[in-house]
């Protein structure tokens, strides 16, 4: 998923810094879902 964004070049920074969250997000839930099971 890095690469395809990294493919958009600079100008994608926004955008980058919102998938990053959005990840880091759902990563979190993944996580506690795990946990809570």
């Amino acid at each position: 998923m890095k690469v395809m964004y990294q493919l958009q070049g600079p100008d994608m920074g926004d955008r980058q810094l919102y998938a990053n969250v959005t990840i880091r997000f759902a990563h979190g839930a993944l996580v506690s879902m795990q946990q809570a099971m």
